[in-house]
């Protein structure tokens, strides 16, 4: 648990991380895991080493309640299937009222060099828009992500990437951009077309500092019939010098930068100093 439900403001709200209990070698000689856990949609290793706590605007960090059997069939390779509490829906126009759970497949190689996660999801995407009537899409979407440990004279640094895309997953990004917009004239929900991708580099200047760039992009295909200050595109930029004198203990600075456009081309940016302090025990 933490006390971290709303990042957006300084009151800490208890909430609940993770909780589940796991059977191993059954259903086919996998493992089942029931509770609350990452979504199976997530590849943490290949979250950069930002400061700021939130990350990039595309990555994805959502935790649910899950269903999710997973087997390994070769010492690096990984198969995850699962089902995830249809929850994070962003409609534009509509209420939720989504009934059927997430199912999402991932494959996943894990090697001395590398880490790559495959995942594909698809949503039911049900709304009740106005005169009150249900109407529903279908969204989906691919992630490719994973860490690259580069060679040679480079070593120990490596590269974190992801790219997504699809139509109807918007609300699974940390930017929350909407999955769907409700269609007034002609009653209908449309699952929102978006491409999301970061990468980040972090580079050892020492054994204890280390810095970490990174670039994210979120954008989406709006409709005709959607509002002027829909979301359209943001971009996020990070760049940071991390100390960690001991094993237990870190300091770094970091500057952000974020843009955001709306649909009407309205448009803002922002700079952002951070200073952090960690201390692990």
């Amino acid at each position: 648990m933490d006390f971290l439900r709303d990042t957006t403001i300084a009151e800490p709200i208890l909430q609940l991380r993770k909780a589940y209990g796991q059977v191993s070698d059954i259903l086919l000689g996998g493992d089942l895991l029931i509770g609350q856990d990452w979504s199976t949609f997530t590849n943490l290793n290949a979250w950069p080493n930002t400061l700021d706590y939130e990350g990039p605007n595309s990555m994805l960090s959502l935790r649910h309640p899950i269903v999710r059997w997973h087997r390994k069939y070769h010492p690096t390779l990984t198969l995850e299937v699962a089902l995830e509490a249809p929850d994070e829906r962003v409609f534009e126009g509509a209420v939720e009222v989504s009934r059927w759970p997430d199912a999402v497949v991932a494959v996943i190689s894990q090697t001395d060099r590398f880490n790559f996660q495959g995942s594909f999801i698809v949503r039911d995407l049900r709304g009740s828009g106005e005169p009150q009537s249900a109407v529903s899409d279908t969204g989906w979407g691919v992630n490719l992500s994973g860490v690259i440990d580069m060679p040679g004279r480079l070593a120990p640094d490596f590269i974190t990437y992801s790219l997504s895309f699809g139509a109807g997953y918007g609300g699974l990004l940390n930017d929350f951009p909407a999955d769907a917009s409700y269609d007034f004239y002609e009653n209908r929900l449309e699952a929102i077309p978006t491409l999301a991708w970061y990468i980040g580099y972090q580079h050892w200047w020492s054994p204890c500092l280390y810095t970490v760039a990174t670039y994210g992009l979120v954008q989406q295909d709006n409709f005709d019939f959607q509002p002027g200050f829909a979301f359209r595109e943001t971009q996020y930029s990070s760049i940071n010098l991390t100390w960690t004198p001991t094993p237990q203990w870190l300091f770094g600075v970091e500057a952000l930068y974020g843009t955001r456009e709306d649909k009407d081309g309205a448009y803002g940016s922002v700079w952002r100093t951070q200073f952090t302090s960690r201390i692990s025990f």
